[in-house]
């Protein structure tokens, strides 16, 4: 993104990664993503018709080579966590945000605007509240969230 400026792009430019880290930034400051739905998908993919969590907001901040974050993603899969995910190691607009936010390494996990550097179980679920039955495999694969 060097020698663009992001706020003379276009309306027809679409949605830069930084463009949607600001929006992001912003309605977490104003505190209206709370209350939004949020689904975890591979970049440069629409979200699934997945059932949505009721829970927390969750955010995670991670780069490719984290042992870590593919725990926190295993867990948050395997518990049916709906999470969304900014590699820093590929978006400029995600490191940004993350040294913003005080990152110091991977992952760096936001539940409901309370930030946690690394990834332990028990203090994930301190973060989150009550911890949900896990979802087994044929019903995620199924598109079928809730557990049996």
């Amino acid at each position: 993104m060097h020698g663009t400026n992001p706020a003379n792009a276009s309306p027809s430019s679409g949605c830069t990664p930084l463009r949607f880290i600001h929006v992001f930034c912003l309605a977490l400051l104003l505190g209206l993503a709370a209350g939004m739905p949020v689904s975890h998908a591979e970049p440069g993919t629409a979200p699934s018709g997945q059932v949505q969590s009721s829970g927390p907001k969750v955010y995670m901040f991670s780069s490719a080579a984290c042992i870590y974050c593919y725990v926190a993603r295993k867990t948050f899969d395997r518990y049916g966590i709906d999470y969304e995910e900014f590699d820093i190691s590929t978006s400029d607009a995600a490191r940004t945000y993350f040294n913003r936010l005080g990152g110091r390494g991977t992952p760096l996990i936001v539940v409901n605007g309370k930030r946690m550097h690394g990834f332990d179980e028990k203090r994930f679920w301190a973060l989150y509240g009550e911890r949900p039955e896990p979802v087994s495999l044929t019903d995620k694969k199924a598109g079928n969230d809730q557990p049996k």
